[in-house]
């Protein structure tokens, strides 16, 4: 039988971590590898996308997050023993466990401060709440672009989405559907130091149009 140990890669390894279902211990991103996660692609998946750790559990799931580890969700090394699905040599995580690493980046991704007003973090749905009109900037999603798009055409709100997408509407938000900070965790495709959103959650910004 092959014994599977903690890898020994270029970053720093943090521990194993108890997670939970809600809310999740990193919260910026998940992948599920399927059947070729090593804890490389996963660090540096994180690292790509601007987060500060990386989580590998229950052998194929890599999530990334900004959230430090707590010390009291601090588990013995022995709690974390599945074997990773592409590396079977190497530890990823458990049932509810994170192995977890550094990814060497310092910097915590924030709201974008400039020259609009910052509504929330606000619940999204199928049938959009701005629906007005969407552009997906691909990789070069920035707050100022999504929102000046969106004054540009004559709507009240912009909200960004899922890194990447931007939504513009005039409908007024509703405070059943504002949700804490946490849940618009995912960094922006052109800007990992700004939020944008998450899945289905709007990071939401008044344009300064009023009237309609």
């Amino acid at each position: 039988m092959v014994s599977a140990n903690i890898a020994s890669i270029s970053y720093d390894y943090l521990g194993c971590f108890k997670d939970q279902e809600e809310p999740r211990s990193l919260q910026g991103m998940l992948r599920d590898f399927g059947d070729y996660l090593t804890p490389l692609e996963c660090v540096e998946l994180c690292k790509g996308y601007g987060y500060l750790y990386a989580g590998l559990q229950y052998r194929t799931q890599c999530f990334c997050g900004d959230q430090t580890p707590k010390d009291r969700s601090k588990l013995p090394d022995s709690e974390c023993s599945a074997k990773c699905s592409g590396e079977v040599t190497s530890i990823c995580g458990g049932t509810w466990r994170n192995t977890i690493y550094a990814t060497g980046l310092t910097e915590v991704s924030s709201v974008a401060s400039f020259g609009y007003n910052y509504e929330g973090c606000y619940k999204d749905q199928e049938r959009r709440r701005l629906n007005s009109y969407m552009k997906d900037f691909g990789e070069n999603m920035i707050p100022e672009e999504c929102v000046s798009l969106c004054k540009r055409y004559g709507y009240r709100f912009a909200g960004l989405q899922y890194r990447s997408q931007c939504f513009c509407g005039d409908l007024d938000l509703a405070i059943k559907d504002k949700r804490p900070e946490s849940e618009c965790s995912y960094k922006c495709s052109g800007d990992f130091s700004k939020i944008c959103g998450g899945h289905y959650r709007n990071t939401v910004y008044a344009t300064g149009i009023i009237g309609k």
